[in-house]
């Protein structure tokens, strides 16, 4: 038993982040997936030397993509590799993809055709924009997801222009959201015998993931007031700079639970009954006041003098980390979220661990990232290919 998905399998036809994204979330928890690529180049990501003006010299972009993978290059422009593709999909449970409705027709990859050879197989395509309206056929990247649904809008400070984050957000939260929807289809399969076509976008994904902020609006009409730093109406839930320029977070929304301890931590009793701070509405009124005593206080420690403090008074806080930090981070590697793996390149790694636990079946890092068509003879064998017919595919270029 490799994880709960074990004895799933999956073919993924994806490129980029969002079909690979996907996959690989399905493979951690120990379903068997194929990648199909293409037989010159692979997947587009594979081919990555450069982000902007940085060059990779390790193509840790594809690694985090695609590991618990195996790689199979056909030439789907040919016979024998449609052929093959469909007797892969007639043996799979899952049919992954996120090319376009456009791409999926030429390569003879569209729900109609698969769905045709396998009729219990889910067919999950992840889009940027959806299948309907008019931005259906246009590209789609992270950045301009971002832009339309909002977002941008949400992370920037109340007075900062929006910009552009690093990293894929858009593209990852939207492989993410296609899992569940897979396993529900596959649960309805097991009710009715039958598989089916599930969609998700990059839009859609991100709206939900506005819930809170998108409700208020369609239910009260009014966008939720974006906090001011120097003015937050609980100046306890709040950011503030250290003396060593780190930032730490205070999360104290039941702010007067807090108060009498948190005065005393900071050497401010005589505040604590002062008319202007002693209870929430007293201090929300006087707020930029108090976040101004704050913010000199805060000032005269470093961030680890702060956390180290500040953990003898029973207060919600929280250092404001950078990502090298989460390497040595204890309550990350308590639980496993960062781990160790002896990868065959690089030998002894750090990966990215799993968010989720099993009691009985827990996931695991099985394979690093494959070569280009690593695996291919071994999934053609398994098929029931005959060696002959592999010499062929070779000398014929379909693989």
């Amino acid at each position: 038993m490799s994880g709960p998905l074990d004895g799933i399998k999956v073919i993924e036809c994806a490129h980029w982040i969002v079909g690979p994204m996907a996959g690989v979330m399905l493979g951690d928890l120990g379903a068997d997936v194929i990648k199909v690529e293409e037989r010159l180049g692979g997947d587009r990501m594979r081919g990555v030397t450069h982000l902007g003006s940085h060059k990779i010299e390790r193509n840790w972009l594809f690694e985090g993509y695609n590991r618990n993978k195996k790689s199979i290059t056909l030439d789907m422009s040919k016979d024998d590799g449609k052929e093959i593709l469909y007797q892969l999909v007639k043996q799979a449970d899952i049919f992954l993809t996120n090319f376009t409705d456009a791409a999926l027709k030429k390569l003879g990859l569209d729900f109609e055709t698969i769905f045709a050879h396998n009729p219990r197989i889910v067919y999950a395509q992840g889009s940027g924009w959806g299948s309907k309206g008019p931005l259906k056929v246009k590209p789609a990247f992270d950045t301009l997801m971002a832009a339309r649904s909002g977002f941008f809008m949400q992370i920037k400070g109340a007075e900062q222009e929006p910009f552009i984050y690093p990293g894929a957000f858009s593209d990852v939260i939207t492989g993410i959201t296609l899992v569940p929807a897979i396993l529900a289809a596959l649960l309805s399969r097991q009710q009715r015998g039958q598989g089916q076509k599930v969609e998700v976008s990059g839009l859609g994904s991100l709206i939900n993931l506005q819930i809170e902020l998108l409700t208020s609006i369609l239910l009260t009409g009014k966008e939720e007031g974006r906090q001011v730093r120097e003015k937050a109406g609980n100046p306890l839930w709040n950011l503030y700079q250290c003396g060593d320029t780190r930032w730490i977070a205070l999360a104290m929304p039941q702010s007067d639970r807090y108060w009498s301890r948190f005065c005393e931590a900071m050497e401010i009793k005589h505040l604590e009954k002062d008319p202007k701070f002693e209870n929430y509405m007293a201090r929300s009124n006087n707020a930029e006041e108090l976040v101004a005593i704050l913010d000199d206080l805060f000032l005269t420690k470093s961030l680890s003098e702060w956390v180290e403090h500040l953990g003898k008074w029973d207060l919600l806080y929280g250092p404001i980390q950078n990502l090298p930090e989460l390497v040595t981070d204890p309550q990350v590697l308590a639980n496993d979220y960062i781990i160790d793996f002896n990868h065959p390149v690089y030998n002894m790694v750090k990966m990215i661990g799993f968010p989720y636990k099993f009691s009985d079946t827990p996931p695991s890092v099985r394979s690093a990232t494959p070569e280009l068509g690593q695996n291919t003879e071994e999934i053609l064998l398994e098929m029931g290919y005959e060696w002959e017919d592999i010499a062929r595919f070779r000398d014929s270029e379909v693989i």
